[in-house]
């Protein structure tokens, strides 16, 4: 380990470089520089960065856990939830996953206790927002460790206009669930996700 001239620059010197393209792996030296990573040309040397040697272990971008519900943890000032996987390399989540999210529901639903009890995993407080503005706005106030990839939950935003009713929805009931999740993807959620085998999205079976 070498002295340190640059804190924002730290060079990653003899790993072996998968780099996620589907490339063979290479010998390879990498510069993390202001959040940046550059793979330095052969024989190119650096001066002002913090060395790590990194002989005999592997360099890899992020690994992405593209299933998973840490959305309903991030809300909590609890770092230590994320630990685990960042240390295993999860640097992206993609959250919202089978129909449940802890935004895009209707403001002041009277199924609220469906989504606070059911839905959004009791232990987690009680929810404060509807809107995808609200929940970002709630983790930026403290922070998240890994990047999180949002996905709109059609089984909560179902459940505030009807509860875990099967029955279908009205005509009015169904522009505003779509005017809901529109809403959250104007808002930034990268996508809709359903729950077909869960709470309001299972159908129930039809005994004869």
């Amino acid at each position: 380990m070498g002295t340190a001239t640059n804190n924002n620059k730290i060079l990653l010197k003899n790993g072996l470089l998968l780099d996620g393209t589907g490339t063979p792996s290479r010998k390879a030296d990498v510069l993390m520089d202001c959040g940046r990573l550059r793979v330095l040309k052969s024989g190119e040397t650096v001066t002002d960065a913090t060395p790590i040697d990194c002989d005999g272990k592997l360099i890899a971008p992020g690994f992405i856990d593209v299933h998973s519900h840490m959305d309903y943890f991030a809300i909590e000032n609890a770092p230590e939830h994320f630990d685990p996987f960042i240390a295993q390399g999860i640097t992206t989540m993609v959250v919202g996953n089978c129909g449940f999210s802890p935004f895009g529901f209707k403001c002041n639903t009277p199924h609220q206790h469906l989504i606070e009890n059911s839905l959004f995993k009791e232990g987690h407080g009680d929810i404060s927002w509807h809107s995808f503005k609200g929940y970002q706005q709630r983790i930026q106030g403290h922070g998240c460790g890994p990047n999180l990839v949002s996905l709109v939950g059609h089984g909560v935003c179902r459940t505030s206009l009807n509860g875990f009713s099967a029955s279908p929805l009205s005509f009015e009931q169904q522009a505003e669930m779509l005017s809901l999740l529109d809403e959250a993807l104007c808002q930034g959620a990268a996508g809709v996700s359903l729950g077909l085998q869960y709470k309001p999205g299972v159908l129930p079976v039809m005994m004869s």
